[in-house]
């Protein structure tokens, strides 16, 4: 608040020649002034930074100067001009033509668009961009409230550069790049280089919310917003808008590929493919909403979208199931009398709007820590998987169970399926041996080497080693261990690699140790081949599908998992985990009625299997089945009853579709059962407080789970707690909690930022 009174107190001053009237807009990085210019007699707007960007970034001062003199150059007719920029005294300020206007975001606000009006306006701020970019200028924060409308139909881009200006070291040491979460591009959001690209996408965001009337992603923190455009699959256009033509959502869909190079390259092929849209949909408008709309329609077959350039077609589903599982799938339409069993019908109820797709750790691949644990904080998939880890021995229901189950038809004379599959040595997806050397001593020489950076000549120095004496293995790997823990997980790979290739039948372990190295460093297709050979030896380890998935999805590859566990499948027809697999693909690419069917088959083989159960809820719910996916949620909350694990994961599982009425007594159970869980509380806390059932219960839950969480020094969950009472509008509660933190660790930047959240 002190802050804010201090640039109030700028009203009726003089800031650079420039008499400030009123203020006229405020942001999360500046204050927006209505000011008078006496030398020209002309009004104008002046955008003047808080004090405390330049009192904690040192570079603040020559990185604004850099930009503001960029965008004072820039002159196109969708761009608002800058006409001066300065400094006086602890402010910086620039200054910009005033034009007495509305933004885009408040003409969205008003009502929908048609695509002629849509493609108008991207073309305009398209073409304002592709300007920008040949000069050299990204743009950062592209978001309807920075783009002004002169007239209903004239857009003028403002706030270039702005984002670079501010985003210093202070606050980006997490990271994290300043600009807005809904909007912000993968590589932006995790903090990697970013180039024109990156407008490029903010602008698909942009059309998305235009034809949708929101955004792709929401959720409870900024940085799980972010989180979600580096990690989640997009939300179909044509799911929450049926009636839009394909065309368009192909251009969304390419316009928001979560690579770069996968994208757009020019802003104005966005526009140039929207117009050719227009020839066919010129009076689609978003108004134009259907009457009635069948959630399972929408998904259809029909409405798949058309697979990616390049990518191989898939099969109906009736093909699909009779070539890869040999039989058709029994419908799951007669499955509610089953379920009614099992737990209370639920009352009919509209499908709920998921907060887009909460996110499995198989897709977290590189993101590290931080973005686990944000996803966690959210009650998303990232900490479900961890929680799977202390319920292995209660796997299997009991007899008396297994009778209950809402989808049990398995064969109980079927053979167990946890017997690996015999792989002969040789096929171990290994590169083939360096050439052997001849040093004097190759452990001496190999060190050297690597401490002069010469990796390749290393590894065949310890090659050599482990060729003339093998027990050299366990000092390789002990370097190669070394150099993972030290954030070097190259040089691990390839260490790991030449180890490998030594023994005649590899350590698994070691193997698997190889295959996060490989991801860590980028190696994607290497990895996909390790994760591949452990889901054929060990058919019982859903963990590697997991790991399999995620690097197909990062490498674009998934209709090749697909293509793989389904001819696993077929050599292996009793294995669970190659129809589960399929199914999670099947999902992933918005394909639920397939991936439904998918998880009863890995149902019908193993009805202990408890993933399937779980897994199989998010496709139904996408199809609005709301009461089966509650009751197979139910069913393994119910065998897991006394497990407070087990409750947590399907209490998580409910509040990431908003099934608050089904979580709350999930999470209290938790409790009763481990009350020494934060993230217990957290979600409880959300829970209660998103459904707005008891925020005053919600509040105590989040202060609960600080306490536990400071007795325990967990301070990613405090930060999470603080986040809760910071989006209940308790600022003091949180800044007590945030403060705490840093009483504990006075670096701990993510807390730094999350203070200046309540900044007045």
């Amino acid at each position: 608040m002190a802050a804010e009174n201090k640039m109030q107190e700028l009203i009726g001053k003089t800031l650079g020649g420039y008499q400030i009237i009123e203020q006229i807009g405020k942001g999360g990085m500046a204050s927006i002034f209505k000011a008078y210019q006496p030398s020209l007699d002309r009004e104008v707007a002046i955008k003047i930074m808080p004090p405390y960007f330049a009192q904690q970034d040192e570079s603040f001062t020559t990185r604004f100067k850099r930009e503001a003199r960029a965008i004072a150059k820039l002159r196109h007719p969708n761009i608002l001009v800058v006409m001066d920029f300065g400094e006086e005294g602890e402010y910086a300020y620039i200054v910009m033509e005033y034009i007495a206007a509305g933004t885009l975001k408040e003409q969205m606000e008003q009502g929908p668009m048609t695509l002629r009006q849509i493609s108008t306006l991207v073309g305009q701020i398209a073409g304002a961009l592709d300007y920008a970019h040949t000069e050299g200028v990204v743009h950062r924060d592209i978001k309807p409230s920075n783009i002004l409308m002169s007239k209903k139909d004239w857009a003028l881009l403002t706030d270039f550069g702005l984002a670079r200006m501010v985003g210093g070291s202070m606050l980006t040491q997490s990271g994290m790049t300043v600009g807005t979460p809904a909007y912000m591009s993968p590589e932006q959001g995790s903090g990697d280089p970013v180039d024109h690209r990156t407008d490029i996408y903010s602008l698909g965001v942009m059309l998305y919310e235009m034809v949708t009337g929101e955004v792709p992603y929401t959720a409870e923190t900024p940085m799980a917003i972010v989180v979600k455009h580096i990690v989640d699959p997009l939300p179909m256009p044509r799911a929450k808008r049926p009636d839009l033509p394909e065309e368009v959502q192909r251009i969304i869909l390419k316009a928001l590929a979560k690579k770069p190079t996968d994208r757009y390259q020019r802003a104005g092929e966005i526009a140039e493919a929207l117009n050719a849209a227009l020839a066919d949909h010129g009076d689609w408008s978003a108004a134009n909403r259907p009457t009635v709309v069948s959630p399972a329609a929408t998904m259809a077959i029909g409405a798949t979208p058309p697979p990616a350039e390049g990518a191989t077609a898939v099969m109906s589903r009736d093909a699909a199931m009779a070539a890869v599982l040999g039989d058709p799938i029994p419908p799951v339409s007669t499955r509610a009398a089953q379920m009614a069993a099992v737990t209370p019908a639920a009352p009919a109820t509209p499908a709920p709007a998921k907060k887009p797709n909460r996110t499995p750790l198989f897709v977290l691949g590189g993101l590290g820590i931080l973005a686990l644990l944000v996803v966690a904080a959210l009650g998303g998939r990232g900490i479900l998987r961890t929680l799977r880890a202390n319920r292995e021995a209660a796997a299997q229901p009991t007899e008396a169970s297994l009778g209950q189950s809402p989808f049990a038809t398995a064969d109980p004379n079927q053979p167990p399926q946890d017997q690996p599959i015999d792989v002969q040595p040789g096929v171990v997806p290994l590169p083939p041996p360096p050439e052997l050397t001849d040093h004097a001593d190759p452990m001496a020489t190999g060190n050297e080497l690597l401490a002069q950076g010469d990796l390749e000549g290393a590894a065949a120095a310890f090659y050599q080693a482990m060729h003339q004496l093998p027990a050299t293995y366990s000092e390789v790997y002990r370097i190669a261990d070394e150099a993972y823990q030290n954030g070097d997980p190259t040089t691990a790979a390839r260490l790991l690699e030449v180890a490998l290739i030594t023994q005649v039948r590899p350590n698994l372990d070691h193997l698997e140790y190889l295959g996060n190295a490989y991801e860590e460093s980028g190696q994607i297709e290497r990895a996909y081949d390790i994760w591949l050979f452990f889901v054929q030896i060990r058919p019982a380890d859903i963990w590697r599908i997991y790991s399999l998935i995620g690097v197909a999805e990062e490498s674009g590859q998934l209709e090749r998992a697909l293509a793989d566990l389904g001819r696993l499948h077929e050599q292996n027809p009793n294995v669970t985990i190659y129809p589960l697999g399929m199914g999670i693909v099947q999902y992933i690419q918005g394909r639920y009625e397939e991936s439904v069917a998918l998880f009863e088959s890995a149902i019908r083989i193993d009805p202990g299997e408890w993933d399937a159960y779980v897994e199989i809820a998010d496709p139904l719910y996408s199809l609005g089945r709301i009461e089966e996916a509650d009751a197979s949620l139910n069913y393994i909350a119910q065998l897991g009853a006394d497990d407070a694990d087990v409750q947590d994961w399907i209490a998580y599982e409910f509040l990431g579709w908003d099934r608050y009425e089904q979580a709350i007594p999930l999470f209290e159970r938790s409790i009763e059962l481990d009350p020494t869980s934060a993230w217990t509380y957290i979600g409880l806390g959300d829970a209660l407080s998103e459904s707005g059932i008891d925020p005053v219960r919600g509040q105590e839950a989040y202060l609960t789970a600080h306490a536990v969480a400071s007795e325990q020094s967990d301070l990613w969950a405090s930060l999470s707690a603080g986040w809760g009472l910071y989006y209940l509008g308790n600022c003091d509660e949180a800044i007590n909690v945030w403060n705490d933190i840093l009483a504990v660790d006075p670096e701990f930047v993510d807390a730094i930022d999350a203070l200046t959240s309540c900044a007045p």
